[in-house]
């Protein structure tokens, strides 16, 4: 049989003696045709789709079977007396949730949980007959302090509680550990995750280590701190004077911002790399990352913890872990017992008491000499929860310049051997650039797309429509955000590179795609985050350079599906890390999209995180595209699923809020009956009202009926004032500025002024300075509740030069407004005596007219039982009544009196 080969010019296979087209060809390209269809190395787009989905489904089931997994419980039957039990610490939880909502200054917080903690800790002292010596006393502190969060502000507290622990035997030196929780809890919220699970499991270490018979090589203190939800106020009064703080070498600060799930240690240090190394070798269950530590510490998350009074004021290196699942449930009624899962107590009891143990019992632990090991930072996460990579920043910083000088070695060599790109070098560097540009084009294109996603919606009153189902929000933005990046590379495949040979693209927009990465790793080499993009480029590169060098090899008759499928393999490490922590900062911020304020559209930080984690996970596979020989399927698919979801917010299938009791997504505001008093500089009341005063906590504000006719009839109101002329309870107006007032009766006296009554009085001196100034000196006398603030406005910039709270009065002022304004947040104990304090100004010459405007508001918080319904006031009772079941509020009654000062 004979067999004729093709010998027309058109032919791809044809022989002997060249054409000139051959020749123009070879010289247009720079390198002899290859003996292959370039059809050889192309994917179908199905399999391209299949390839991808179950890849990247497979490693998010696997994240998500992971972080739910939880340890079996342990019963006090089942375990020895030195071993921590869940069943013992959620019976402490059980008891402390029983007395209801603990705000600070409540009997419930300052007694109950006090009496409680004693009581606890008697029992054990009586139940072992130890030689351990258990001592505990209650600092009641008092004091004043600035602190640089939410609008900056000043804090002052007198008589607030906390009640301590310390546990030591004979030999103990005086080098302590430090665990810490706090008591109090927000209005209207038993404060389960927030932060009774955290006592609780301390109340149970503390048994455990009673009950071991090893004796401590260093001391164990126990702060029950109880008055946390005030802002920090209680760690400050108890590292600031506390006759035990300078024993302290190291703290444990135990949180939470979600409900369940694993404990997650996400701020270390500063510096004393040695707490995460004993971490990361003594907990049995690690879980943390040193991305949650770069998130918060830039300020990106609102919100803070008493880690940060440990670190500045006491200038003492600790650890800090937080619950962080199920956030929707964080500071409302539903966190309770029953939303923190079976497993979890047991899980950060085993991790912390792990660590615990070796801090105080082995003679090994640097407590005693912390200084040896204590410079250097670290970057640190977990693999699936098995165990925790730790690595000093500057070995870090070392790898990724590594990474960066690999990948312009390989660059390099590419770029000058043309028979391994198939391009001479100047076409090569050319196309290069091109790649290059296309893939920020790409990248911008998918922004784009999500941000006129998340401005239709916006637009059309459907933000949050995701918040109560998550899928919703990937089914919105994840299709848009992909059409956005592949429609780039598509248009410039069949336009800039028309022609080319599907591999070598493939192969050419890696290496774009290791340029721009590598220039992330480069601006990101000194913050421990690097990790995540740093582990990307290192298992390419050894993708290309050594397990694919032949089937990635110009020359390789490989099919594209073996391409893809190795690039996949070989990526699933880095990417199932990647995945799991853009798991646990996506659920962190789609459960705190509910409560971040008026002012930000949340469509556009959830189009962001989810634009940010396309690109950082679907980068690197952007290369196979060029390799896909039709995107119409995927065209189809991707329009179908945003069309799909789009539809469905708008038939209503879809709505953002739910009280589903197994995992509810509640829609939050403040509600204050208040009663406000004007005064002008005589001491004359020139007017007064009371009403309802409703603050929003999230963007959707009214724009769904949440029940009460009045409040969906009342308007926004206009700022007026200093801070609006209305009682806040923080300073938060750069967050939250469209609230609504209400006219209503005034709450009755038997909820205020006969409970704690309500006086402001003040002395006036004043004269003029050596330096030629005029002096004004106000000393005040404030009586109310435990819960009050100061708003303090100076009529003239500057005029303000002293006062009596802390030294930092340049700190201290408020971000919110142009005007010079300042904050000042106050909380009592249950019994505190009056607020004195003194301000001074200071002007070039006397003046007659007013000085400073000053507002006093009083907050009288409910305590106790926990009820949606408040019946503080009838009026408050009607209103909560009528609120739709998906709404969780916080409501109480608040007084305002506002003073013109001259």
């Amino acid at each position: 049989m004979e067999v004729r080969q093709r010998t027309d010019k058109k032919g791809p296979f044809r022989q002997g003696k060249k054409s000139k087209d051959d020749h123009h060809h070879e010289h247009h390209h720079g390198h002899p045709k290859t003996h292959e269809l370039s059809m050889d190395g192309h994917i179908s787009c199905f399999s391209w789709m299949l390839l991808m989905a179950v890849f990247y489904f497979s490693l998010v089931s696997l994240n998500i079977l992971v972080n739910n997994h939880l340890p079996m419980p342990r019963t006090i039957k089942g375990s020895t007396p030195d071993e921590f039990t869940e069943e013992r610490a959620r019976s402490h939880l059980e008891n402390f949730v029983k007395m209801g909502s603990r705000p600070a200054g409540s009997y419930e917080n300052d007694i109950g949980a006090m009496n409680y903690i004693m009581k606890s800790i008697i029992n054990v002292k009586n139940s072992y007959n130890t030689k351990k010596k258990i001592q505990v006393n209650v600092q009641r502190p008092e004091g004043c302090f600035y602190l640089p969060f939410l609008d900056d502000f000043t804090q002052c507290y007198n008589n607030i509680t906390n009640t301590v622990a310390r546990i030591s035997s004979p030999e103990s030196d005086e080098n302590a550990l430090l665990l810490n929780c706090h008591t109090d809890s927000v209005i209207n919220g038993p404060g389960a995750s927030d932060d009774a699970v955290a006592c609780s499991v301390m109340l149970e270490i503390l048994r455990a280590i009673v009950a071991d018979e090893t004796p401590l090589a260093h001391p164990l203190i126990f702060l029950f701190n109880g008055a946390e939800e005030n802002i920090l106020q209680a760690s400050h009064g108890f590292v600031t004077q506390h006759k035990w703080v300078k024993q302290i070498k190291a703290f444990i600060n135990l949180e939470a911002a979600g409900a369940g799930g694993k404990e997650f240690l996400f701020q270390t240090g500063p510096e004393n790399p040695w707490l995460v190394w004993a971490w990361a070798k003594h907990a049995p269950h690690p879980h943390g990352s040193s991305v949650g530590q770069d998130l918060f510490q830039a300020g990106i998350i609102p919100s803070d913890t008493d880690f940060r009074i440990f670190r500045d004021h006491g200038h003492i290196p600790g650890v800090d872990l937080a619950y962080i699942r199920n956030g929707y449930v964080y500071h409302t009624y539903h966190d309770v017992p029953a939303m923190i899962q079976p497993g979890c107590i047991q899980r950060a009891g085993e991790n912390i008491h792990g660590v615990v143990r070796h801090f105080v019992q082995s003679t090994e632990s640097l407590l005693k000499d912390p200084a040896t090991y204590r410079h250097g930072k670290v970057a640190y996460f977990d693999v699936l929860g098995l165990t925790l990579v730790v690595i000093p920043l500057r070995l870090l910083s070392f790898i990724n310049y590594f990474a960066i000088v690999s990948v312009l070695a390989y660059i390099g060599r590419r770029m000058f051997h043309s028979q391994v790109t198939g391009y001479s070098s100047f076409q090569y560097s050319s196309k290069l650039i091109k790649a290059v540009a296309v893939n920020i084009l790409g990248y911008a294109s998918c922004f784009l797309f999500l941000a006129i996603l998340a401005a239709f919606l916006t637009k059309n009153n459907l933000s949050l429509m995701w918040y109560s189902q998550a899928p919703i929000a990937f089914a919105l933005y994840i299709p848009a955000g992909l059409l956005g990046l592949v429609s780039v590379h598509h248009i410039a495949k069949k336009t800039i590179f028309k022609g080319d040979d599907a591999r070598k693209l493939e192969s050419l927009f890696f290496d774009a795609e290791l340029i721009m990465w590598t220039s992330v790793v480069f601006q990101l080499r000194n913050i421990g985050s690097s990790y995540l993009f740093v582990m990307q480029i290192l298992f390419a590169v050894m993708l290309r350079g050594f397990l694919g060098s032949s089937v990635f090899s110009n020359q390789s008759r490989s099919p594209g599906i073996n391409r893809v499928i190795l690039y996949l393999g070989v990526l699933i490490v880095p990417a199932t890390i990647l995945i799991n922590k853009l798991l646990l900062v996506g659920s962190l911020f789609m459960a705190l999209a509910g409560r971040s304020g008026t002012e930000v559209p949340p469509e556009v930080f959830i189009a962001i995180i989810i634009g940010l984690s396309i690109i950082g996970v679907f980068s690197f596979q952007v290369c196979t595209i060029y390799l896909v020989n039709s995107l119409k399927g995927f065209y189809i698919f991707m329009t179908a699923c945003l069309l799909t979801s789009v539809v469905l917010c708008f038939s209503g299938y879809t709505f953002p809020f739910d009280n589903d009791p197994i995992s509810p997504a509640n829609k939050r505001f403040y509600m204050q009956h208040i009663q406000r008093e004007f005064y002008d500089i005589h001491g004359d009341m020139v007017r007064n009202d009371s009403g309802m005063f409703v603050c929003h906590l999230d963007y959707t504000g009214l724009t769904y009926n949440i029940g009460p006719q009045s409040i969906m009839d009342a308007e926004i109101q206009p700022c007026k004032g200093t801070y609006c002329e209305f009682p806040h309870l923080m300073p938060v107006m750069k967050l939250v500025k469209r609230n609504q007032y209400i006219p209503a009766p005034p709450p009755p006296t038997s909820v205020t002024t006969e409970v704690y009554p309500f006086d402001i009085h003040w002395n006036r001196l004043h004269g003029p300075a050596s330096d030629g100034t005029y002096i004004v000196e106000h000393t005040f006398r404030v009586k109310g509740p435990p819960n009050m603030a100061l708003h303090i406005a100076p009529v003239y910039p500057g005029s303000l030069r002293n006062w009596s709270f802390h030294q930092d009065l340049n700190e201290a002022k408020s971000k919110h407004s142009h005007n010079e304004s300042f904050f000042v947040l106050y909380g009592g104990g249950i019994e505190h005596p009056v607020w004195n304090f003194t301000l001074m100004f200071a002007t070039p010459e006397r003046i007659d007219g007013p000085l400073v405007e000053i507002a006093f508001t009083a907050h009288y918080k409910p305590s106790g039982a926990v009820s949606k319904v408040n019946k503080q006031t009838p009026e408050l009772e009607e209103l909560t009544s009528q609120l739709k079941d998906w709404v969780a509020p916080m409501t109480w009654v608040s007084l305002y009196k506002n003073y013109m000062i001259w």
